[in-house]
């Protein structure tokens, strides 16, 4: 009976919401009632989805967002255009908090540390409204900070047991698939396989090829970690070819920090790993062989942009907008310009006269919410740290040496990702990173649960 109230409750609030939307999309009426049809199709599955495990939708979450956006919502003179992703988050976050209501369980609710320093970041950024130049790209800044401190509260509150954290982190590869497919697929529509292409053509429903390629670098340490852990061969080949689908595709973007990033993670994790150099050293040439050779002006026009690194445009670009970083930020030392508007900012001073972000996440936030913002910041490298720090003192077997060594590996690629994209920023980028922060925060409170709830950190599964 609980079960059907909340399944009642939830399709009646949200078609509430979505069919007033429908109605004033301005297309012929066969189309509004497909497209109804199809919204009423589609929450009934969630509901039902939800109903059997709610992390089944949480896992559907970081795959969705190579759907991209899917349509523009339009309410009076406002539009939205709206991701799939997004549609889950809001979904989900509905259902959840309707369900606490019902059951009345508001004291289940958890906020750890990691949690509560990211929406303090948020806070900070709403009052940066107060002096925000343009309030319109504040607004699109924030939305993306909503949704990753969404997707962190869901993770952290629906993944309760050691088969809903496997779920979660299966998620990870099929991500990857996904976004890897979409970029090979790309290239090969161009004609890439044949010829060299420009990168910037590398256009995906995700978006350009940078933060395409900065997702899929994102999944790939976890999706390895699988490798290792599931038992039926089937599937350990299935997860390589992933693994291997995801760092060509990477490859094929010709991304300096990308690549160099996903080098020096798993050069990290193969350390940890201890595997033996006589396989593994052949197993590297062989890769390299195999995706070099039918690649080759792919290879040769990454080594070319290593060597020519002091000219490349793009370096230059950097130069450029050090010096306007430099006369930005006395004058707005204290808060920054305000929750995205560096684009403007910068636009008035970079001699390209265009808008665009920081290349250096740390920068962005330094420039955008002043020392104030990046102090929050600080906070919340520092709960992650924490985390990392008390979950060393719990690792016991060679799985969770494995597991520990691969989220390790995918914060060092974060990490270097941010000196050189501020893609943390970016709505997708930040969906998967909190996500994997969530299941980080969550090993402790699946897999010991006698012990206190972790506090904004980790510790490692007895998988």
């Amino acid at each position: 009976m609980l079960k059907k109230t909340i399944a009642i409750s939830i399709l009646v609030i949200l078609s509430g919401i979505l069919i007033p939307l429908v109605s004033n999309w301005g297309s012929g009426e066969w189309t509004k009632i497909l497209v109804l049809g199809g919204i009423i199709a589609g929450l009934f599955i969630l509901v039902f989805i939800y109903l059997k495990n709610p992390v089944f939708v949480l896992a559907l979450i970081p795959a969705a967002i190579a759907a991209g956006q899917i349509t523009t919502l339009r309410f009076r003179d406002w539009y939205y255009q709206i991701s799939l992703a997004e549609i889950l988050i809001i979904f989900l976050a509905l259902a959840f908090f309707l369900q606490i209501l019902i059951q009345n369980k508001w004291r289940e609710i958890k906020f750890p540390g990691i949690l509560l320093c990211l929406l303090l970041y948020l806070f900070f950024s709403l009052i940066s409204f107060g002096w925000a130049e343009n309030l319109s790209r504040a607004v699109i800044a924030i939305r993306s900070l909503l949704f990753h401190a969404a997707i962190l509260f869901l993770a952290i509150n629906l993944i309760k047991t050691k088969r809903d954290f496997k779920i979660a982190l299966f998620a990870l590869p099929l991500t990857a698939l996904l976004a890897a497919g979409e970029v090979i697929f790309k290239v090969y529509s161009l004609g890439g396989f044949s010829e060299m292409i420009a990168r910037e053509e590398i256009i995906t429903p995700v978006g350009k090829w940078v933060y395409i390629a900065a997702i899929i670098i994102l999944t790939l340490p976890l999706t390895y970690y699988l490798i290792f852990k599931v038992r039926a061969g089937l599937l350990k080949i299935t997860l390589a070819i992933i693994l291997g689908l995801g760092g060509l595709a990477v490859f094929l973007t010709l991304g300096k920090g990308e690549i160099l990033a996903t080098i020096l993670g798993f050069s990290y994790l193969f350390w940890k790993q201890k595997l033996n150099k006589r396989i593994l050293i052949p197993i590297l040439i062989a890769i390299i062989l195999i995706t070099a050779i039918p690649f080759a002006q792919y290879a040769g026009k990454f080594w070319e942009r290593i060597v020519n690194i002091a000219d490349d445009p793009n370096t230059q670009f950097r130069v450029a907008e050090f010096y306007a970083a430099s006369e930005i930020f006395p004058e707005h030392f204290a808060l920054g310009v305000g929750a995205g508007n560096l684009k403007l900012a910068y636009k008035n001073l970079l001699p390209w006269s265009v808008e665009s972000e920081s290349n250096n996440f740390f920068l962005q936030v330094l420039l955008e919410l002043g020392v104030v913002g990046f102090a929050i910041l600080i906070l919340i490298a520092r709960a992650i740290y924490a985390g990392i720090k008390k979950a060393r003192r719990h690792i016991k077997t060679q799985d969770q040496k494995l597991l520990y060594a691969s989220f390790i590996a995918t914060l060092i690629i974060v990490l270097l990702n941010a000196m050189v994209e501020a893609t943390l920023i970016g709505l997708y980028y930040g969906i998967v990173f909190w996500y994997i922060v969530g299941l980080m925060t969550t090993c402790s409170k699946v897999y010991n649960p006698p012990n206190p709830p972790c506090q904004g950190g980790i510790r490692l599964p007895r998988l």
